[in-house]
């Protein structure tokens, strides 16, 4: 704890010390936004992590070709001690700026009883807003048609 403490009040100070002026002009590099990004950007396998509130999680892979599909994938749903599998497919979208949407669609094929029962299906298929970093390698996911689920994807 002392440690990190410690970290975090060097950091502050040498954000503090960086972040003055000189002669009028700022000496922080400017923010740039994203560009060049398409759905091409997307492809290729991705394992993902989607949280959902009440210790739900799903944890899978998805394969993305590059043009807006989502082609193949697996899921599992669920706590650590039961829950339910499937596939996912879907589509999805991304503009230059490195933002867009994602519609994942899962099939249950194994367990269903057990999600449905306990709450903690996840419905068969989730909108996301998805946000893409390091050129698309990295993907950030928050469901536009159920706000308790979000996570993330990462290219393997």
């Amino acid at each position: 704890m002392k440690l990190a403490a410690a970290l975090a009040a060097t950091i502050t100070l040498a954000l503090l010390t960086s972040c003055g002026s000189t002669g009028g002009t700022s000496i922080v590099p400017p923010v740039i936004a994203q560009s060049g990004y398409s759905n091409a950007s997307i492809t290729g396998t991705y394992s993902f992590l989607l949280n959902k509130s009440g210790n739900v999680a799903a944890l899978g892979t998805f394969v993305a070709d590059g043009a807006g599909k989502i082609t193949s994938g697996t899921v599992n749903i669920g706590t650590s001690s039961s829950g339910c599998s499937g596939t996912v497919t879907g589509n999805y979208s991304l503009s230059s700026t490195a933002s867009g949407t994602a519609s994942f669609i899962f099939t249950i094929t194994s367990g269903a009883s057990v999600c449905t029962t306990n709450g903690w299906f996840i419905p068969s298929a989730l909108a996301f807003n998805i946000e893409a970093g390091s050129s698309g390698a990295n993907l950030l996911l928050a469901s536009s048609s159920d706000p308790n689920t979000q996570g993330t994807a990462v290219k393997q």
